[in-house]
């Protein structure tokens, strides 16, 4: 597996290829510090639609608030990135002919998934650094201080929001290579993306907000499974052993004195009925 990883690292490491990265990376970056600083409100609280607020960016963390907003929008990219490299090489045969040095399919697919993952990693560090850059040069036509932004505390919360983002694009990988073994095709695969990115999971995401909280319910079946049962359960003494002869309230027969059946008694139908005493000591 590490020749794997070595190899898809060797790959990208050449220059027509880091030089597009690069470029790709600082326009996400400008595009997206752009837009974050000239969306950005002077009063309220930030909303879930990607728009904060000047106190926001003035605050710690406030340098890499851009790119934790706009690294959501990074993911779609990197899924289509994902399944462009691998489905392309299964249906190209090249991944026919990496079987040929290494027979074991699953160590091949972990290996190259892992390989991408690392230079996404790598991107996306560099993204968080170039965002920050822009945003020091963006941040005095906003009026807004810098100072708090080179603080420990700002440190913890750029880490904090490049593990945020990183386990959004790890997330995307790991849907993009799925979709890729399965299908095989890149326009197939990134079709179905898209749809399930669209409609299918908000319709999922509604009915699963829907049942949860029915199922949850104290009433619901599903949430108690043993109530019904409980009332029903044999009653057992102090050793833990079931309680032969018991009878629940609803149970339609007639119930009889535990005493003693001894010979001198007249064979009646009550006496019939009754169950004999399985302890010694009481017995007559």
């Amino acid at each position: 597996m590490t020749r794997i990883i070595r190899a898809e690292l060797i790959r990208f490491a050449r220059r027509h290829t880091m030089i597009i990265a690069a470029a790709v990376t600082v326009t996400f970056s400008i595009v997206t510090t752009l837009a974050v600083f000239s969306s950005a409100q002077s009063s309220g609280i930030p909303d879930s639609r990607g728009q904060t607020t000047l106190a926001v960016l003035g605050d710690h963390g406030g340098g890499t608030e851009a790119f934790a907003l706009g690294g959501a929008f990074a993911g779609f990219f990197v899924f289509a990135t994902f399944i462009a490299i691998l489905a392309g090489e299964f249906s190209g045969g090249t991944f026919r002919a990496l079987l040929l040095r290494d027979p074991r399919r699953i160590r091949v697919i972990i290996g190259k998934f892992a390989g991408i993952l690392i230079i996404a990693a790598t991107i996306v560090a560099f993204a968080e650094v170039s965002t920050f850059v822009v945003s020091l040069l963006v941040a005095p036509t906003k009026d807004i201080e810098i100072s708090d932004w080179f603080s420990a505390d700002s440190m913890v919360a750029g880490l904090g929001n490049y593990a945020t983002v990183l386990g959004g694009v790890a997330g995307w990988a790991v849907f993009g290579t799925t979709l890729a073994v399965i299908i095989r095709s890149v326009p197939l695969a990134i079709g179905v993306g898209i749809a399930w990115s669209g409609p299918f999971e908000n319709i999922v995401a509604q009915i699963v907000g829907t049942w949860i909280p029915v199922l949850s319910r104290p009433g619901s079946r599903v949430s108690h499974p043993t109530r019904h049962h409980r009332a029903r359960a044999r009653p057992r003494d102090t050793h833990g052993r079931p309680v032969h002869g018991h009878r629940s309230h609803s149970d339609p027969r007639p119930r009889l004195p535990n005493r003693c059946v001894t010979a001198a008694d007249p064979p009646t139908h009550a006496t019939l009925l009754q169950r004999p005493v399985r302890d010694p000591a009481t017995a007559c």
